[in-house]
């Protein structure tokens, strides 16, 4: 089985302490039997060559299924950057942007939460600046419907939408989150079905774990070490039903 997953945050392990969710479910089906290769990309549907980006992809690594992460992240969780930019432009944005990055990396043990300096500057940039969502819930459904059709093209290639949870915390910008992310699953399970694509709801898994350790990091949108591991597990067996 050959499996493409068009990652994050997440699937890059930037939060990780430990395996992500992409390298448990290869282990799991690999224990299992399977013959699995994987590969993970970065990727962000956002962008306006979101789409044929993932078709290069696939052309390259010629998958038999390709996972795509799903969640309110883009339209819920607002950002400094992205004030900064409707406010001076893009060449300010892209500025503060790669500060904002230099300061974080710096700030921000790898593979872990940041931590009270960087959570303190970040908290008095939002209060003097703002922040903004990058986009909105009906821009996000119209590009996994252009990515999702773009993937329907080659023949026999599966697709498995992995939904996570929503957001949580003061970063969140939507009142009625969990409202808005049924909508959000709703339309694009119905465009995901037209072309015989499903989707797995994360949610349920993650709250049906015991509550002996936090699953999701401080920010409120990021897995942690158990929540990968649930998430893994969930994706390995979606993969083996196919």
């Amino acid at each position: 089985m050959r499996i493409l997953v068009l990652g994050n945050s997440d699937t890059r392990g930037d939060f990780a302490a430990g395996a992500t969710w992409p390298e448990v479910a290869r282990a799991s089906l690999s224990a299992n039997g399977d013959d699995v290769v994987l590969q993970e990309v970065r990727f962000s549907a956002l962008t306006p060559t979101a789409a044929e980006y993932a078709r290069r992809k696939v052309a390259e690594f010629e998958p038999d299924i390709v996972v795509v992460p799903l969640g309110t992240f883009a339209f819920s969780v607002g950002f400094t950057w992205v004030r900064v930019q409707r406010l001076f432009g893009q060449r300010i944005a892209d500025r503060y942007r790669r500060a904002e990055e230099a300061f974080d990396t710096h700030t921000r043990p790898a593979g872990q939460a940041p931590g009270r300096l960087n959570n303190a500057a970040r908290r008095i940039t939002r209060r003097i600046i703002g922040a903004r969502p990058l986009t909105t819930r009906d821009s996000l459904v119209e590009s996994y419907r252009h990515l999702l059709q773009v993937l329907a093209q080659p023949e026999g290639l599966d697709v498995l939408l992995v939904a996570y949870p929503p957001e949580e915390g003061r970063l969140v910008k939507v009142r009625n989150l969990p409202e808005e992310r049924e909508r959000l699953l709703c339309e694009i399970q119905s465009i995901a079905s037209r072309h015989h694509f499903r989707l797995l709801d994360t949610a349920p898994v993650l709250a049906g774990a015991p509550g002996l350790d936090p699953l999701i990091t401080p920010d409120g949108f990021h897995l942690r070490r158990g929540g990968h591991y649930l998430v893994g597990e969930a994706v390995a067996l979606a993969l083996r039903e196919r």
